[in-house]
């Protein structure tokens, strides 16, 4: 029930600093991955209004391409331990991706366990592109600004080569399959290119 949720939560935030004080962001869900609450500073991290994420899965909080594996990646993926600190990735509301510190806990509520996940922003000065299988930029991270020139909302639908510089830019039809070599083993071999500034450089 949402009472005895509470408590346990209530008993989780005295073993942590007041939330006042604490870098920590919490959402709370069960096994499946279901978001039963969030509080303040996660809506706020993520963009998002209370009732726009209770009841979703977790993954509306992931970018590609955990969102499409399955909603209870921070739960069943094996790198993400119980109790340790792991650096994954957010994506915020407008599409933004931004890199986390999460750790996660189970607590029995009543009958059900509950999945605890408490998040800290991570900083992180690279630059992170999803792109569609058409060559199309899907999102990518705030960092884009500094290195590229582009706020994320000026580059979210144009085509990756806006990004690349001459004569890489003109040299391929910037569709993924141009992107990626398939080496003789069947492993996938990324090119190294020349990024292109908004201004031109």
């Amino acid at each position: 029930s949402q009472e005895m949720l509470a408590e346990r939560e209530a008993e989780l935030a005295q073993r942590r600093p007041s939330q006042s004080e604490s870098k920590y962001s919490i959402v709370t869900t069960n096994v499946k991955g279901v978001i039963l609450s969030v509080d303040r500073k996660c809506a706020e991290m993520f963009g998002y209004e209370f009732e726009e994420l209770v009841g979703c899965g977790v993954s509306k909080l992931l970018p590609s391409p955990y969102k499409e594996q399955h909603d209870t990646f921070l739960h069943t993926n094996p790198s993400i331990g119980l109790g340790q600190s792991r650096d994954i990735e957010g994506q915020h509301k407008d599409g933004m991706i931004f890199p986390l510190r999460m750790s996660v806990s189970r607590i029995a509520v009543g009958d059900e366990i509950v999945c605890v996940g408490m998040i800290e922003a991570a900083e992180d000065r690279s630059v992170a592109l999803a792109v569609s299988p058409s060559g199309n930029l899907i999102s990518c991270n705030s960092n884009v600004q500094a290195l590229l020139g582009y706020r994320p909302n000026e580059l979210i639908g144009k085509n990756v080569s806006i990004c690349i510089r001459s004569p890489e830019r003109e040299k391929y039809e910037w569709h993924i399959q141009d992107f990626l070599d398939i080496s003789p083993d069947g492993t996938r071999v990324c090119r190294n290119v020349i990024g292109r500034h908004k201004n031109g450089k």
